[in-house]
C-alpha cells in the first residue's frame, strides 16, 4: 500500500497542485521558496488531520454504507482543532497555513491510496472557524467509499508519519520519557530531543542489527562497524546515555560528540526502522545538509532498499544527491500553481531531454540541477559518475538507443551517459583526442575504460563492419556496436513481421480495425516495391552511385589518417562501388532493404501504408520512428534491438 498522488490546494504557497508520487522514494527539488518543504508539510498536516478525524461509528449509517463499529472520518462538517495544537506545520499565526494568509481560502489536501486490489482517495478540507479553531472534515463525505476504507485498511492506524529535520547538535542531557512522549516529539519535528530514547527503544526490536548495519554501510561502506551502547535503564534511571563504538575501537564516544553529518544519518535511519504500520511515511527536510557526496549515494541506496517498509519523501537542492537518485524518484517543483488549472507534477522524464548538437546529452537530472542555479550541470561529473559513457553520432541516437534498450530490457539506463559527436565524420576525427583526454581526466583512473560506441553502418558490407569492430577494439580499445542497417531508424524494419505488428497497433489505436493478415499483405507489397525501386537506383542512378563511392572513399581515408585503421574498404578506389553493389543487390532481390534505408525512406513507406488504409495520422512533433517506437514492447522480437541490448549489457 502506498500514496500514488497528493493534491494540494490553497495550502501556504501551493494552489491546485497534483503530484504523482513514486511508491518508494520521492525527492523534491526546487529553488528556495518553490514549495518543496510545503509538500512535506502538506503530507504531515493531512496525516495529523486523519488521526484527528478517525473514529469508530457508534451507530450504523446506511446512507454511507457504515455499520456500527466501522470506522469513519469524523462528522460531516463539525470537527474542530485548535490551531495551537497543530504540530505537523511550523506556524506562529493562525492564518499562516492558508494561501496568502487569507483565511477565506479553504485548504484541500487529498491523497490517493493504492493497495493490491483497491484505490481510494481521501480528501480532507480545512476551513477557518471561530475561536482560533480550524474546521476539518472529509471532503465530499457522502461520495466516500467507506466499505473499501473499512475492508482494506488496518484501522484506526493504517499508517504512521515521521517528520525528521536536520540534526546539527544534540542536547547534552536527555531524560527517559514514555513512548507517547517520544512520538509527540517526533510529530512536533523535535525528534532530536529524544534521539537517545529512540535508540534505546529500538534496541528491543528484532530488526535492530539491521539498523546498525545500515548506519555502518552509509557512513563507512561497511568497512567499519558502528555499535551503539545504551547506558541506563528506563525502569531505574532518570537519564539515558548512548555511547558509540567505531570499528575495533576499544574506547567509546558519547553520541553528543559526533559530527552533524553522522548524527543526521543516525536520525534518518531511526526514522526508517521505528515502529511499523501498514504504511510508514518518512518525511526528511534537507537530509543532505552535512553529508559527504559518497555518503549521499549510499543513503539513497538504503532508502530505496527499505521501500517495502516505508514510503520516503525528502527535499533537497543538493546536486550530489540529485545525481545519486534515479529520475523516476525526482520531482522538480518550479511552479506553485495558478489556482485556476490543476498543475500536474510528475517525475522528471529522462527520455525526452532538451538536446545538444555536440557533447554530453543532458538528462532530466542535469536540467533540474541547472534550474537550481548550477550552470555547470552538464559537466564531466556526469561521465565520472556514470557506469558507461556511450559515444553516438547524434543527439537523436542518444534518445533512441536509451528508449530501445529500456523497452527491450524493461529497465532503465539511468547510470549511462551519452556523448554526441555530430555525425560519423566527427566521431572518426575526434575519437583519438577523446581517448587521450579520458585517460588522464579521472585523477589516476582510466575513464576511457568506461567508453563504448554505437554507430551507423552507412555503406559498409557485413565483413567491413566486422573488420571495423575488431580494429576499434585493437587500436583504440573502444568496444563498438555497428548497426547492420544503414541507420538506426531502418532497424525497425529489420524484422518485417515485427514492423507489421507495430503498424497494426497504430491502426487499432486510431480506430482502424483491420486484421493483421491484411496489414501484413499491404506492408509486404509496399516494402517489396521499395526494394525494386532501390535496386533500380543502385544499378542505374549515377548520382546515387557517386554518393556511395564518394562516401566510401572519404571514410576510408579518414579511418586511415585519423585512427590508423587501414584497408577497411579493400580493392582499390575503382572497386568501392562494385564491392558494395555486390553486397547490396542480393539483399534487395530478397526484399531486404534496411541496409540502404534512411529515415526519409521509413517515413515514405509508413505514410504509404497509412494512406492505403485511408488514415491521416498527425504524429508531429515525433518522427515516424519515434511514433512507431511508442507501440513497441518486448513481446515483439526485433533482432537488431536485441543485439544492441546484449551489447550494452555485455560490455
Amino acid at each position: 500500500m502506498y500514496f500514488s498522488e497528493i493534491y494540494i490546494d490553497n495550502f501556504k504557497t501551493l494552489r491546485k497542485v497534483k503530484i504523482h508520487l513514486n511508491n518508494e522514494l520521492n525527492v523534491f527539488t526546487g529553488t528556495n521558496n518553490a514549495g518543496k518543504t510545503t509538500v512535506l508539510e502538506a503530507l504531515a498536516l493531512w496525516n495529523e488531520c486523519f488521526r484527528t478525524l478517525i473514529t469508530k461509528a457508534q451507530k450504523a449509517d446506511s446512507k454511507n454504507d457504515i455499520r456500527k463499529g466501522d470506522f469513519r472520518l469524523g462528522k460531516k462538517n463539525n470537527n474542530y482543532i485548535d490551531h495551537r495544537s497543530i504540530t505537523s506545520v511550523r506556524t506562529s499565526r493562525y492564518e499562516d497555513i492558508f494561501y496568502e494568509m487569507d483565511v477565506t481560502n479553504q485548504i484541500v489536501i487529498s491523497v490517493k491510496l493504492v493497495g493490491d486490489d483497491f484505490e481510494l482517495k481521501i480528501p480532507i478540507r480545512i476551513k477557518s472557524a471561530n475561536g482560533g479553531n480550524y474546521l476539518i472534515y472529509l471532503d465530499r463525505h457522502d461520495e466516500f467509499d467507506f466499505p473499501t476504507f473499512n475492508s482494506n485498511l488496518n484501522l484506526p492506524t493504517p499508517f504512521t508519519a515521521i517528520y525528521a529535520s536536520p540534526v546539527a547538535t544534540l542536547v547534552s542531557d536527555e531524560k527517559y520519557v514514555t513512548h507517547p512522549q517520544v512520538n509527540q516529539q517526533i510529530l512536533s519535528r523535535k525528534s532530536f530531543l529524544v534521539l537517545r530514547n529512540r535508540i534505546a527503544k529500538l534496541k528491543a526490536y528484532p530488526n535492530y542489527k539491521d539498523f546498525e548495519n545500515d548506519v555502518s554501510y552509509i557512513l563507512f561502506e561497511s568497512q567499519n562497524s558502528v555499535v551503539f551502547e545504551v547506558v541506563g535503564d528506563i525502569n531505574q534511571d532518570v537519564k539515558v546515555n548512548v555511547n558509540v563504538y567505531f570499528g575495533n575501537q576499544s574506547t567509546a564516544k558519547d553520541i553528543s560528540l559526533l559530527g552533524s553529518g553522522t548524527l543526521q544519518i543516525i536520525e534518518l535511519m531511526l526514522a526508517i526502522y521505528e515502529e511499523r504500520s501498514d504504511l510508514n511515511l518518512i518525511m526528511l527536510d534537507e537530509p543532505d545538509s552535512h553529508i559527504h557526496r559518497d555518503i549521499q549515494k549510499r543513503l539513497v541506496d538504503v532508502l530505496v532498499r527499505n521501500a517495502l517498509k516505508a514510503q520516503v519523501f525528502l527535499t533537497t537542492h543538493n546536486e550530489s544527491l540529485i545525481r545519486a537518485t534515479k529520475p523516476k524518484n525526482i520531482f522538480h517543483i518550479s511552479d506553485s500553481g495558478d489556482g485556476l488549472n490543476t498543475l500536474e507534477i510528475k517525475p522528471i522524464n529522462d527520455t525526452n531531454p532538451e538536446s545538444l548538437k555536440v557533447g554530453i546529452q543532458p538528462s532530466g537530472k542535469s536540467k533540474v540541477i541547472k534550474a537550481l542555479g548550477n550552470s555547470d550541470s552538464l559537466d564531466i561529473l556526469d561521465c565520472l559518475e556514470a557506469k558507461k559513457i556511450v559515444f553516438v553520432e547524434g543527439e537523436d541516437d542518444a534518445l533512441f538507443i536509451r528508449n530501445i534498450y529500456e523497452k527491450v530490457r524493461n529497465k532503465s539506463l539511468d547510470d549511462y551517459v551519452f556523448w554526441s559527436l555530430n555525425g560519423l565524420d566527427t566521431f572518426i576525427e575526434c575519437i583519438n583526442h577523446y581517448k587521450g583526454f579520458f585517460q588522464i581526466i579521472a585523477n589516476g583512473h582510466d575513464l576511457w575504460s568506461k567508453t563504448i560506441a554505437v554507430i551507423d553502418a552507412d555503406y559498409m558490407t557485413q565483413s567491413q563492419r566486422e573488420n571495423l569492430h575488431d580494429q576499434l577494439n585493437q587500436r583504440v580499445r573502444l568496444p563498438s556496436f555497428i548497426w547492420g542497417e544503414y541507420t538506426i531508424e531502418a532497424s525497425i524494419l529489420s524484422n518485417i513481421n515485427a514492423f507489421c505488428e507495430l503498424i497494426h497497433r497504430a491502426l487499432l489505436e486510431n480506430e482502424a480495425n483491420i486484421e493483421i493478415g491484411v496489414v501484413s499483405q499491404e506492408v509486404t507489397r509496399i516494402v517489396n516495391q521499395h526494394c525494386i525501386d532501390t535496386l533500380s537506383l543502385l544499378n542505374e542512378n549515377e548520382d546515387l552511385q557517386r554518393k556511395i563511392s564518394g562516401q566510401i572513399l572519404n571514410r576510408n581515408q579518414k579511418w586511415s589518417s585519423c585512427v590508423g585503421i587501414n584497408n577497411l574498404f579493400p580493392g582499390g578506389v575503382q572497386n568501392h562501388l562494385i564491392n558494395y553493389q555486390s553486397y547490396a543487390r542480393p539483399l534487395l532481390q530478397r526484399s531486404c532493404c534496411t541496409h540502404m534505408m534512411g529515415k526519409d525512406d521509413l517515413s515514405e513507406i509508413t505514410n504509404k501504408i497509412f494512406e492505403h488504409f485511408r488514415l491521416d495520422i498527425d504524429y508531429t512533433p515525433l518522427s515516424v520512428f519515434e511514433y512507431l517506437l511508442n507501440y513497441y514492447d518486448n513481446s515483439i522480437q526485433i533482432d537488431s534491438w536485441q543485439r544492441l541490448a546484449d551489447f550494452v549489457d555485455g560490455v
